[in-house]
């Protein structure tokens, strides 16, 4: 979203074929601040929620909105900002050993198979539905992360998003109001 409107950056650096990596300005959504107002803003969203385990479900979303920021910690060159656009940058760098960093990815897809397994509806929509839905997004992830030709930025985020959407809500890993979300503010 950031980055559509202008306040974000992406580019294709000229080493790309040797990287396979794009580079980022990202302040706002990718910063370890951003990234602990985002995810307060999720504990937070525990008002939103009708149901008592409100605070259990934003303490979750909180959890995993922070996780994204220490997982980009780890394969991200210095880019991620400490505070904003112009403050200290933070990074491993393990996009610079693909090779480990794809192997990290697969290893994360099958830890959280593994832990959605005994949870997950049977059938097609739960357990099969989810699992293709991740080897497939593993398998795009590889592709992308091991070609040597860069992509085209608008294109990939204005074709992928919205297909990404449609597959995941029409075979009803998500519905509509699925978390009973209340839009009304609970004192």
């Amino acid at each position: 979203m950031f980055y559509w409107i202008g306040l974000e950056q992406a580019y294709v650096p000229a080493d790309f074929s040797r990287l396979h990596y794009l580079r980022f300005s990202f302040p706002y959504s990718h910063g370890l601040l951003a990234s602990f107002l985002w995810s307060a803003a999720a504990l937070l969203a525990k008002y939103f929620w009708r149901n008592h385990n409100g605070t259990k479900i934003g303490t979750i979303i909180g959890l995993a909105v922070f996780s994204h920021f220490t997982l980009d910690l780890i394969v991200h060159d210095r880019e991620l900002p400490a505070t904003g656009r112009e403050s200290a940058k933070l990074g491993f760098g393990l996009w610079n050993h693909m090779a480990a960093a794809c192997a990290l990815k697969m290893m994360l897809v099958v830890v959280a198979l593994a832990l959605d397994f005994p949870v997950a509806s049977k059938g097609f929509k739960g357990r099969a539905g989810v699992s293709i839905l991740m080897v497939v997004l593993s398998a795009l992830t590889v592709v992308a992360m091991t070609t040597s030709t860069p992509p085209h930025l608008t294109t990939a985020a204005t074709w992928v998003l919205p297909r990404l959407y449609w597959a995941v809500s029409r075979f009803g890993w998500i519905r509509p109001n699925s978390l009973n979300i209340a839009f009304e503010w609970h004192n």
